[in-house]
């Protein structure tokens, strides 16, 4: 839309994934070999999330506004964009370098200087609890052929549970909730063994409250919750805290980052 390009980034973040609500969405099916998904059909919570940070920087940019877009060229744009912060580094190898674990994602585009990590900095501790449902999951799944996908997930896995996580819990929590803008990526810590965090979507005030922008787990389409943040974890046995980030404007438009805004 006209003037997306002057919108604080958070802002632009919630109008693009507002546009999303209602519309109709399959899950993402399994790949047996990995590439770069941009099917805005199909994605789940943090694939939302993904999408809605591109759709932002190729806007930010102009070139969807511009009075004779080049197709192509924002279409490169957007999977540029797209594939540096879904992937370790910003590099698409095999399974296991996309960036499954929210933790990660988080603390992979901090260091490639997209978001900015705010947990630890709004009292977050850290958390070592083990992650490892994911290569539980993919040694089950029929549909993956890379022989050394497993193994290159678990070394990863290893590596995170090695070095553990900051998560915003309580008394921080309270704390906490007032520094939340909107655009805001929030995810919800799991407390199940294995896992890191349950789910993930944006921060957006409604009426005086801190709701999540998201794509639900069972519907199909992207919703804003009729309930707020802090009620959700106070009403939930299985996640116990956040894990919070800002998303910023790219640093560089180096080889295989995202470009500068």
């Amino acid at each position: 839309a006209a003037g997306a390009a002057t919108l604080p980034r958070g802002a632009l973040m919630v109008e693009i994934g507002r546009s999303l609500v209602q519309l109709p969405l399959s899950s993402p099916a399994g790949q047996p070999t990995e590439r770069l998904d941009v099917d805005l059909r199909s994605f789940d919570g943090l694939g939302m999330v993904e999408h809605v940070y591109a759709m932002a920087v190729v806007a930010k940019l102009g070139a969807v506004t511009a009075a004779t877009v080049d197709r192509a060229g924002v279409e490169s744009q957007y999977e540029r964009v797209l594939q540096t912060v879904r992937y370790r580094n910003g590099v698409m190898g095999g399974y296991a370098s996309r960036l499954l674990y929210v933790s990660e994602w988080i603390a992979d585009n901090d260091r490639k200087g997209l978001v900015q990590d705010l947990t630890r900095e709004l009292g977050g501790s850290l958390d070592r609890g083990p992650v490892n449902v994911r290569s539980f999951a993919l040694a089950d799944d029929p549909t993956m052929t890379d022989p050394d996908a497993v193994d290159d997930l678990r070394r990863v896995e290893a590596r995170l549970s090695a070095q553990g996580r900051y998560v915003v819990r309580e008394p921080a929590l309270t704390a906490a909730l007032p520094e939340i803008r909107d655009g805001d990526v929030v995810a919800f810590a799991s407390a199940q063994q294995g896992r890191d965090v349950s789910h993930v979507g944006l921060a957006v005030r409604v009426d005086g409250s801190i709701r999540l922008l998201h794509r639900p787990m069972g519907e199909s389409g992207v919703r804003i919750s009729t309930n707020s943040i802090d009620q959700r974890l106070a009403a939930s046995a299985n996640e116990d805290g956040l894990l919070l980030a800002r998303p910023v404007a790219p640093r560089t438009a180096g080889a295989g980052s995202a470009p500068e805004p």
